[in-house]
C-alpha cells in the first residue's frame, strides 16, 4: 500500500507537462495580417468568436505616430484590454499603452529612442488629462513640464 504522501508523485510530472501546454494555447500569439476587424471586434481569420490573446505587427502610422512602429496588443472578447508594447525599429520600447475594453484607460507612458522616459499622460475613458495630469522630459532626463 502506498501512503498518501506519495500518491501525488504519480500525477505530478503529466501535470507539470500539461499546465504550460494550456496556458500556452490559451494565450495565442498571433500576426496582425492573420486577423481582421469585424463590428468592432478583433476576429482571426477563418474563427467565428472574438480574439483573446496577443497580436503582433508593425504600423506605419498609427495615432501621433509618424514612423514605423512594431507592436505587441493584448486582446479579450475581441477588444484591446491590458497592456499594448509599441517597439522602435532598433527594438526599443516607444510607448506602453494600458487598454480597458477596447478604450485606452490609464498611464500612457511614451519612451525616447535612448529608453529616457518621454512622457507619462494619464487618460480616461478614452479622454487625454485624467487627474494624474501629464508629466515631460527631455532626452537627458529632465523635468520639462507637467
Amino acid at each position: 500500500m502506498t501512503s498518501p504522501d506519495a500518491s501525488w508523485r504519480h500525477w505530478a510530472f503529466p501535470l507539470c507537462v500539461l499546465v504550460p501546454l494550456i496556458l500556452i494555447a490559451c494565450s495565442a500569439e498571433v500576426q496582425e495580417s492573420e486577423t481582421y476587424i469585424s463590428k468592432g471586434l478583433l476576429f482571426c481569420k477563418g474563427a467565428d468568436k472574438p480574439f483573446a490573446g496577443i497580436v503582433v505587427g508593425r504600423s506605419v502610422r498609427e495615432g501621433y505616430r509618424r514612423q514605423a512602429v512594431y507592436f505587441k496588443k493584448r486582446y479579450k472578447y475581441g477588444k484591446l484590454n491590458g497592456r499594448s508594447y509599441y517597439y522602435y525599429p532598433s527594438g526599443g520600447i516607444e510607448s506602453i499603452e494600458p487598454y480597458k475594453d477596447g478604450v485606452l484607460t490609464g498611464v500612457v507612458t511614451r519612451y525616447f529612442e535612448s529608453g529616457q522616459i518621454k512622457a507619462r499622460l494619464h487618460f480616461v475613458d478614452g479622454m487625454r488629462g485624467g487627474f494624474k495630469g501629464e508629466m515631460f522630459w527631455d532626452e537627458k532626463g529632465n523635468k520639462i513640464g507637467g
